[in-house]
């Protein structure tokens, strides 16, 4: 991509996705001019708007006027109104995550990739080298808690991202320094429904890393340990694995926070960690971030102060209150999971931390697609919470699928165990009519999901308030 200071304007079509939203903050406070258009009114986009940005709610081709570029994302679907308008008027129509690898260009880029854990790693790396005084610039696809935005443009060498495997776009960068942190079966749509076409483009993103630089890649993780003998660049791998490069051992989980001790075999040091990140996932996700500072000259000391002092990443395993009286007491905990994977590390997590709780999840499957591809697991995952709400699947602009429905899985979860309990919840205010009249005695309410029900728990918390803490 060319240079762009001589833009005048950069519209960007769906500016209020996690995504969109950090790269238009980014470049608005790199002196560009911003402007964009999203189809609802979000909390991003009122960020957006509160700190200069023209952003317009609904699409209309009169949106583009006087563009000099137009920046879409994988969610933006061809037939769009401004796409459409672009095209016909000669406009460069341009991907996210292409303005975001020339953005990077310009630094010394590190990028997250993987299927599960990379919101929680960039924002464990941004932490760190920021409070390391490495002044670094960021795009996190996730809310940092000591932050309300999930951008920043700083002026030191470094450019932290994480990048994104779903629509092959984590191919146009070229980092100093690459993560992955798991390969999993998602998104094969993009790959001809081959899990060989997913790992291939996997090795082909970290061949893309700088000659120099250093692929950091999880050792405990089957599929990214068997692609390490095909990646051409310096590996630095990790995990509890005792044969990693930077290994975790005496791990311990509590309530609040969870210790481990970081061995770097490189250095011969071993040196103890305390996060209020739980779950063994999390350390794993800790440990990259471990791997990436240390190789860059980051001292220890800074390295265990920042991640001490790390508050953590909205809607991943995030508390969102304990909610007591005679008769119930609930702990609520919001969570972005929605693979059965990350289901599982979840639940494991709060197993560890309360093994004497029982767990009702309230679960929103998230495509059609992703349900009928890994219907098994979420049957097998599903099965093993001690209840279940089950809302209805979150199209993501999907076709609905015949068969691929929650009435239709619920069933075949009583099929599948005959210990389930669990029931199908039509609607947000049926859910929270059976929360009323149910009693939880102490149990931790689990809200997981990646579509609407992301502002669930935040009426789930004020509903338990007003129930119980009175």
């Amino acid at each position: 991509m060319n240079n762009l200071s001589n833009l005048k304007r950069i519209h960007m079509i769906g500016i209020g996705g996690v995504g969109m939203s950090g790269i238009a903050e980014l470049m608005m406070n790199m002196s560009f001019t911003v402007t964009g258009s999203d189809i609802t009114m979000n909390h991003a986009v009122k960020r957006l708007l509160n700190i200069g940005i023209s952003v317009t709610i609904g699409h209309d081709k009169s949106n583009i006027t006087d563009a000099d570029i137009v920046v879409y994302s994988s969610a933006i679907k061809k037939d769009n109104c401004e796409i459409q308008a672009a095209q016909s008027n000669n406009i460069p129509l341009v991907k996210r995550a292409e303005i975001l690898s020339y953005l990077m260009s310009l630094k010394k880029g590190i990028t997250i990739s993987g299927s599960h854990g990379k919101t929680t790693t960039t924002s464990l790396v941004a932490h760190i080298f920021s409070e390391a005084g490495l002044d670094p610039t960021y795009v996190i696809g996730g809310k940092l808690k000591s932050d309300d935005g999930n951008s920043r443009f700083g002026l030191g060498d470094y450019f932290i991202s994480e990048t994104d495997e779903s629509d092959k776009s984590f191919l146009y960068f070229n980092p100093l320094i690459s993560v992955i942190t798991n390969i999993d079966r998602d998104h094969l749509e993009a790959y001809e429904n081959s899990m060989i076409e997913l790992e291939n483009a996997f090795i082909e993103q970290a061949n893309n890393t700088a000659l120099e630089g250093y692929v950091v890649i999880c050792n405990d993780d089957i599929r990214s340990r068997s692609i390490t003998k095909k990646i051409n660049r310096k590996i630095i791998s990790y995990g509890f694995s005792t044969d990693s490069d930077v290994m975790v051992n005496n791990y311990r989980c509590g309530v609040k926070s969870s210790t481990f001790d970081v061995t770097i075999k490189s250095e011969t040091i071993t040196f103890s960690i305390e996060t209020i990140l739980t779950g063994k996932h999390n350390a794993l996700n800790t440990l990259a971030a471990i791997a990436i500072a240390s190789v860059l000259g980051v001292n220890i000391d800074k390295i265990q102060k920042a991640l001490k002092s790390f508050s953590g990443i909205s809607r991943r395993l995030e508390v969102m209150g304990k909610y007591s009286n005679k008769e119930e007491d609930i702990i609520l905990i919001d969570d972005y999971g929605h693979h059965p994977t990350e289901i599982r590390n979840t639940v494991n997590a709060i197993k560890e931390m309360w093994p004497h709780r029982t767990i009702t999840l309230i679960f929103q499957p998230h495509r059609f697609s992703r349900t009928k591809d890994l219907l098994e697991q979420y049957i097998n995952v599903l099965s093993d919470v001690d209840f279940l709400y089950l809302l209805d699947i979150y199209a993501a602009g999907e076709v609905a699928i015949e068969g691929i429905e929650s009435k239709i899985l619920i069933n075949k979860l009583h099929d599948y165990s005959p210990n389930f309990k669990g029931t199908y919840i039509e609607n947000k205010g049926d859910l929270m009519t059976k929360i009323t009249i149910s009693e939880l005695n102490n149990d931790v309410l689990l809200v997981m999901g990646a579509g609407s029900i992301g502002s669930y728990a935040a009426d789930i918390h004020t509903l338990l308030s007003n129930k119980l803490n009175k």
